[in-house]
């Protein structure tokens, strides 16, 4: 499996908007990231060497997203739509890069150090 699309658990919906729970908690640091429309990011991969990187979790709060998924090499290269709200986990060893369709907001599950010691670019050797 490379990745899988959550929707998120639907607590209350009325005239005020909606209520979402969410049940996953892997990590007690995050970042909290925006996107403006048609900019490009990601384009690495993961080892899984850190627990809040296998999987990667991510929580799409607002906005649309595509999402090129691949194997490190390019090979099996998949598209994909993504629309928030949904949680978004992205296991080892694939490459991901991402679209901004819209402006978007997203949560990363994982701290900045955790981040950097465990991304890998497709011109680094892994």
């Amino acid at each position: 499996m490379r990745y899988e699309i959550e929707s998120l658990n639907l607590l209350s919906k009325n005239e005020k908007g909606e209520t979402y729970t969410l049940d996953e908690r892997p990590t007690s640091s995050f970042l909290f990231a925006n996107r403006k429309k048609g900019v490009m990011f990601g384009n690495h991969w993961h080892k899984g060497v850190s627990s809040t990187k296998n999987p990667e979790v991510l929580l799409f709060i607002s906005g649309r997203m595509t999402m090129w998924v691949s194997d490190v090499d390019g090979g099996n290269k998949e598209e994909v739509d993504l629309r928030a709200p949904l949680k978004l986990k992205i296991y080892p060893h694939v490459l991901h890069l991402f679209k901004a369709e819209t402006d978007c907001v997203f949560l990363e599950f994982n701290s900045l150090d955790e981040h950097v010691a465990d991304t890998y670019y497709p011109t680094q050797e892994g």
